[in-house]
Formats: C-alpha cells, structure tokens, sequence
C-alpha cells in the first residue's frame, strides 16, 4: 500500500447533518485561489462520501460564485431507511396431517384415506 494522498486545502469544511443523510459544503474565512472541481471531489473521498452527490455543474458554479460561498451547500444526500415487513411463511404443501379422512365424490368420508404425509429430501 503506497501512502495517502495529501489533499490540498480547498478551504472547504465538509459538515454531516445529525442524521447522517445531508452533508453540507462550507467555505472558511479564505479560500485559496485555484480550488476546482477535483479538489472537492477528493475532499468528498477522502470523508467516503460517494452516495447522492449533487452534479459537477452546481459544484463548478458554487466555486465560481463568490456570493454562493458565502452560504452552505447542501453537496450529497442519501436515502432515509424504509420500515421493514413482518415475514411470510408461505407454505407449499397441505400443513394438517392429522385430517379425519379424505371427503369422496358421492359425500362419503374415507377414514382410511387422510392424504399423503409430506416429506422432505436431502437439498429440499
């Protein structure tokens, strides 16, 4: 592993909201001359960041913009986690094996006859 990379300072800090879903770019005091796209790009993996960037062209023109510097932006945002479901158990076979007996055309209760037992295979 060779050593890592050292990132210019961009003078850009990267701030994670509370809920770890928005992360904001915020300009220091002074940013140093010649900060391009690259540069926030390498902050943004430097911090793991990779999910939900907003596109080059907002980020080119928030770095061009003197006035936009001056206000956060918002740079990524992931996704908020969905409520799960309760699991299913589908089953594909008949789940009663203690039936009374098998119901024939003419009405007629079978007792002898309760259905096959179900039984499994090795690998089923």
């Amino acid at each position: 592993m060779g050593a890592p990379e050292k990132i210019k300072d961009t003078g850009f800090n990267l701030v994670v909201s509370k809920d770890n879903l928005r992360v904001f770019l915020y300009s220091k005091e002074e940013i140093p001359d010649g900060v391009t796209l690259d540069h926030i790009k390498k902050l943004l993996e430097a911090k793991k960041i990779r999910y939900g960037i907003i596109d080059d062209g907002q980020i080119t023109e928030y770095l061009q913009t003197e006035a936009l510097q001056k206000t956060p932006l918002q740079i990524a945002e992931g996704k908020a986690p969905k409520d799960g479901q309760d699991p299913k158990i589908k089953y594909l076979f008949d789940t009663d094996p203690l039936k009374i007996g098998t119901l024939k055309e003419d009405g007629t209760i079978d007792f002898k006859e309760r259905g096959k037992i179900q039984q499994a295979k090795k690998d089923d």
